[in-house]
């Protein structure tokens, strides 16, 4: 990332190619990057300058974007745990890529 926290798109592009040489995933590589270079700057659009304590998005929506993307390209005969694998495809599917929070404990519990 740059002084502003935007994603420097050329390294980007380069420590994806460099980093992800997977046979599998090799083929899927520009279309990813498109991506992720697209939800980055999306996110750097859409940052509000106006608060001086907040952080431009754009790094942390690139890396989701990157890992997100390799998991749901990722072929079954490289998945080592399907359950997990299959719950998370179904969460992206259905846009809710986050885990629920956990739920709080209830004052009675805790005592």
């Amino acid at each position: 990332v740059d002084g502003n926290g935007d994603v420097n798109e050329a390294q980007f592009t380069a420590y994806v190619k460099d980093n992800f040489k997977e046979s599998w995933l090799v083929s899927h590589l520009d279309t990813i990057i498109t991506k992720c270079l697209g939800e980055a700057r999306n996110a750097t659009a859409n940052h509000s300058k106006d608060d001086a304590e907040s952080c431009n998005p754009a790094a942390i929506k690139g890396a989701h974007c990157l890992f997100r993307e390799i998991q749901m390209n990722c072929p079954e005969e490289q998945i080592k745990d399907i359950k997990t694998c299959s719950k998370f495809r179904e969460r992206v599917k259905k846009h809710q890529e986050l885990t629920p929070a956990p739920q709080m404990l209830d004052e009675k519990q805790e005592q």
